[in-house]
Formats: structure tokens, C-alpha cells, sequence
């Protein structure tokens, strides 16, 4: 695991992600291969429970609502929405391999929630779930 980030259990939330150390504004958390999912896989998954851990470029979103759909394998799934969020994901390409990276968009002290802007919130059913208005410092300890 990461020297940045470890997962903590929370009742309200279940996992999320926590700076483990203070993270310096522009730090990359982490970097993350990612499997693609077409348009067609993503809608038939929209009632799964997989569907909360899939991620969608906003660039690739804002051109098409039939946009594809990413399964990151790493951490940053556990991110949690925030409408003010401390971190943001960038999509990079290489070799015909897609890459999330994640990284602090201001500093985040330890032991905050890592936080992110769903760029397909509306799509979920039980939106409202995984709305976090902000950040939440949290205290017990890291698993």
C-alpha cells in the first residue's frame, strides 16, 4: 500500500480513503491501470454494486452520454463524491493501456477523507449515498 494512503471503515460511508501524511497540494496520490467498459457493459451495470467503483472521463462524458466506462484497479475507487472535493483524477494513455492518477487539488492533512467530483453522479440510483457536501477528517485508525 502507498506511503500517501491507507483505507478506513466507516459506519456511514463503509471504506474510504485517508492521507495516511500530509499531502502537499499537486502530490500525486496514486496511479492506476484501468480496464475499459463500453457504453453497452456500463448501462447493464448501472443497478450492480460494481457500478459505484466505475469511473467515466469527463472529457469522454461531456462529448456522449453513451461515454465509456472505467474500472480502475486501485484505490481511488474508494473515493467518496465531494461537490468540494481535495483531489482529482487525470486519464492518461499509454500503449493502448488507460491510467488514472489521482492528485491533491490542495493540501489534505492526515487523516482527511481523499475526495472526489463524480462526473457521472446523476447516473446513480442511490445518489444521494455517495453525496459528501465536505471533506471529513476522520479519527480512528487505519486498517
Amino acid at each position: 500500500m502507498s506511503l500517501n494512503i491507507a483505507i478506513q471503515k466507516t459506519s456511514k460511508k463503509g471504506f474510504v480513503l485517508i492521507a495516511k501524511r500530509m499531502l502537499e497540494e499537486g502530490t500525486t496520490i496514486e496511479v492506476a491501470p484501468a480496464i475499459t467498459i463500453s457504453s453497452e457493459e456500463r448501462a447493464r451495470l448501472i443497478d450492480a454494486k460494481i457500478f459505484q467503483y466505475l469511473f467515466v472521463n469527463p472529457h469522454e462524458s461531456a462529448a456522449s452520454p453513451n461515454s465509456l466506462g472505467y474500472l480502475v484497479l486501485g484505490l481511488m475507487t474508494l473515493c467518496s463524491h465531494s461537490d468540494e472535493p481535495n483531489a482529482k483524477v487525470f486519464w492518461n494513455e499509454s500503449g493502448g493501456v488507460f491510467f488514472a492518477s489521482i492528485k491533491a487539488l490542495r493540501s489534505i492533512a492526515q487523516g482527511e477523507e481523499i475526495t472526489v467530483f463524480y462526473t457521472n453522479i446523476n447516473e446513480y440510483p442511490n445518489r444521494q449515498q455517495f453525496i459528501d457536501r465536505k471533506s471529513t477528517r476522520l479519527n480512528s485508525s487505519h486498517t
